[in-house]
């Protein structure tokens, strides 16, 4: 009885046409889904509520829950620096999670309000805020220029770092795709349980008797600048925001913790964006960003502006792309407008 081989390469036609008929049908799925997009989010100015609550359905649990404010498990003062004390606080958040960050807390009596500063990818409080000998790397003072106005500062430290012997060309932790990947089997998804404990944290914040909590704001370059918009988008306590070097990313990546069940037919940056409205968010992008350039970014904001209709956008949503690379913007004028909008002077 004969025995048919044959030589590796001969089916490989067969492959390469199912590769590229599936990449086929998956861009056309998804032009498609550009279109429902922008018909889904017809309303999503005049009736924004139900496109809040969509979303945070779609990003995942803890999201829809009723939240528990953050506990404090303890609060180290570490020293001073532009007229504040500098706390390392660790809380408690849904009787399980240990969320840390640095609290710079203004010297004086009375309150004052709060923003918090966001590091990216590979980034920690400890960096975005100055506190290394090496200095801030791309975030260019980030933290210090808030502090440069009569505020306290929070910066929270996300699963971002990359641990001893981790690839040192990612941009997170091998560990942050791990736990997305588990808390998506289980409705979840890690940018939900992070954003739910920035939430948590404002909630403790809001209570305490120095901080006004009718003036909070928050500024993030890369990863921080996604939360950033994010947080923007879900919680409308945020009255205004810089987000540096992410805008238009989440239209044309695949990032593992980009992408969630059915957001090209809901939202993606033009439609979170457009949460944010009537409070104020600055979008920047540097134009020589080598991660992502600026192209993606111009046409998010394009169909955010056919999303605004006849609203005067620019009046509390504003995209720039500035001379730059991958950094949170040097320039200040976009941190004085988001003080100013909160009526807030520098010290």
């Amino acid at each position: 009885m004969n025995h048919y081989t044959e030589a590796p390469e001969k089916a490989a036609p067969y492959r390469t046409a199912y590769r590229e008929s599936l990449d086929s049908y998956i861009r056309e799925a998804r032009e498609k889904a550009e279109e429902e997009r922008f018909a889904y989010a017809g309303q999503i100015f005049s009736d924004p509520e139900p496109y809040r609550e969509a979303f945070k359905k779609m990003l995942g649990e803890p999201l829809t829950r009723e939240r528990k404010p953050a506990k404090l498990k303890s609060s180290e003062l570490l020293g001073e620096m532009d007229g504040c004390e500098i706390f390392r606080m660790q809380f408690e958040i849904l009787d399980r999670l240990l969320f840390t960050g640095l609290l710079f807390k203004r010297k004086g009596e009375g309150k004052r309000p709060l923003i918090l500063s966001q590091h990216g990818g590979v980034g920690t409080p400890e960096i975005c805020s100055s506190l290394y000998e090496d200095g801030s790397s791309n975030y260019y003072e980030m933290t210090r220029r808030v502090l440069k106005y009569d505020v306290h500062a929070f910066a929270p430290q996300l699963l971002l770092w990359l641990e001893k012997g981790d690839d040192e060309n990612d941009v997170t932790s091998p560990f942050r795709r791990t736990a997305d990947i588990r808390l998506k089997n289980i409705d979840s998804s890690i940018t939900a349980v992070e954003l739910y404990e920035l939430q948590a944290c404002l909630d403790y914040f809001a209570c305490q008797d120095y901080v006004d909590e009718e003036k909070l704001g928050m500024v993030g370059l890369s990863y921080g600048g996604m939360y950033t918009m994010l947080l923007t988008a879900i919680d409308t306590r945020i009255k205004a925001a810089v987000s540096s070097s992410f805008f238009g990313v989440f239209s044309f990546t695949d990032g593992f913790d980009w992408n969630w069940q059915n957001a090209a037919r809901t939202f993606k940056d033009a439609e979170i964006a457009a949460l944010c409205w009537p409070r104020d968010i600055t979008l920047l992008m540097g134009k020589d960003d080598p991660l992502f350039g600026c192209k993606h970014s111009e046409e998010q904001y394009q169909r955010l502006k056919r999303l605004a209709g006849e609203r005067n956008l620019e009046e509390h949503i504003r995209y720039e792309s500035f001379e730059g690379l991958h950094e949170f913007c040097q320039d200040d004028r976009h941190i004085a407008h988001m003080m100013d909008v909160m009526g807030i002077k520098p010290v």
